[in-house]
């Protein structure tokens, strides 16, 4: 039975598509998943479930170095990573968010939610600077958006794509150009790092 399932386990890990759906099972919610309404990991206490996001602290820590503040962010993806993005950024001041994904009916379902966000045609991302321009998708290859013209105008990548052996195509630009890019491999070492601390001592 559930009950019984939920009794002899004690940690387990969410992934897509099921970080926002799983919410609803929770007992106890972390301040990170009241933020951003999605989960990552779970522990059980006596079959009483909590939830934590540990790809929106991995973000937090990640980012917390570079000052925003009245700064141009762009966004690509329109999936949970890309709302804990919206939501880490969405509390610094003056910080204005641009957005774009493949899945247009996605993406006017995400202004719908978070109506201080800015979607940007392709055309106007590639006249534009931005002080962050992050892939919050699996995608690693290139498209009409990862090129020379957008990466040229923007200081810093986030390229979320984890557990890539090489370089992506998002990578390999930003280092022609001596870019920084902060990888998908960097994210997943700080998210693991805080899914250990949970099951090894509890936050």
């Amino acid at each position: 039975t559930i009950d019984t399932f939920l009794f002899n386990f004690y940690g387990m890990r969410i992934s897509m598509p099921f970080k926002i759906e799983a919410v609803k099972y929770l007992d106890k919610k972390d301040i990170s998943v009241n933020t951003t309404g999605a989960v990552n990991t779970i522990i059980s206490n006596e079959g009483k479930l909590k939830g934590y996001n540990t790809d929106y602290m991995a973000i937090n820590k990640i980012l917390s170095k570079y000052n925003f503040i009245n700064r141009k962010i762009f966004i690509y993806g329109n999936g949970a990573m890309a709302i804990n993005f919206i939501h880490y950024f969405s509390k610094i001041t003056n910080c204005q968010i641009y957005v774009n994904s493949r899945n247009n009916k996605k993406l006017q379902l995400l202004k719908r939610k978070f109506k201080f966000i800015n979607i940007l045609s392709v055309i106007k991302i590639k006249n534009s600077n931005f002080s962050i321009f992050i892939n919050a998708t699996p995608v690693t290859s290139n498209n009409n958006l990862f090129d020379k013209c957008i990466l040229n105008n923007s200081a810093l990548f986030f390229d979320c794509p984890i557990k890539i052996l090489k370089k992506t195509f998002l990578q390999t630009i930003a280092h022609k150009y001596k870019k920084t890019c902060i990888d998908g491999n960097q994210l997943y070492s700080n998210q693991r790092f805080f899914q250990e601390k949970i099951y090894l001592n509890g936050l």
